[in-house]
């Protein structure tokens, strides 16, 4: 089974061209519960989570922006116990990547953003925990590519690949990753020109907060 999300966009001029491809929490889960509340992502297959701008002209600005490729999110407060479960199994595939091209003749600009890959919000009165498990091949990755003749800038950037945060009131809280498959967070910038300036950053690869109140 296999699951494509893609928001792509293409500019083309003779003069300026600007192409802007944005996807925003493709796969979102939003739990709302009074007792016992839970999310769960299990893939035994192939998911795509990409967001893909190119450009060709004088002035060529390309910019990719994925967010949120996973979101499980808990109403504050609403469960008394809560738990969050991305599985990717043995046979499961994961990739998300945001891939910026920019080609001028006179200047290029291309700009690639992931942030939040991975993200869970779980909040519980009594119990709070997300999990992650991964015995695929899960992949995060920002790509950008800039050429021109006389100036070029590329910028990659991941802002927190995985994020989990987990808040429980009164009781316990946990926050877990166990990766027994291959796990590959990357960003990679490639500029030429006259004048070329090639940015590759990650910003925080894995953070995990955790709240246990007495």
């Amino acid at each position: 089974v296999s699951e494509t999300v893609v928001a792509a966009a293409h500019a083309s001029a003779t003069g300026t061209a600007n192409a802007f491809a944005t996807n925003g929490w493709p796969i979102e889960q939003i739990v709302i519960a009074s007792g016992t509340g839970s999310a769960n992502i299990t893939n035994e297959g192939t998911i795509n989570l990409r967001a893909i701008a190119s450009a060709t002209a004088s002035v060529a600005n390309a910019t990719a922006n994925l967010s949120n490729g996973f979101g499980q999110y808990f109403s504050s407060g609403s469960a008394a116990s809560a738990n969050a479960v991305v599985s990717n199994t043995a046979a499961g595939v994961v990739n998300m990547s945001a891939i910026a091209n920019a080609v001028g003749t006179a200047s290029a600009n291309a700009n690639a953003f992931v942030s939040n890959g991975i993200e869970q919000y779980v909040t519980g009165s009594t119990h709070a925990a997300a999990s992650i498990v991964n015995d695929g091949a899960l992949t995060i990755a920002a790509g950008a590519n800039a050429v021109a003749s006389t100036a070029a800038v590329a910028n990659a950037t991941i802002n927190a690949a995985i994020a989990q945060n987990v808040f429980a009131s009164s009781g316990s809280a946990s926050a877990s990753l166990a990766n027994g498959g291959t796990l590959a967070i990357g960003a990679t910038a490639s500029a030429s020109a006259s004048s070329a300036t090639a940015n590759a950053t990650v910003n925080i690869g894995l953070s995990q907060n955790v709240f246990a109140g007495a």
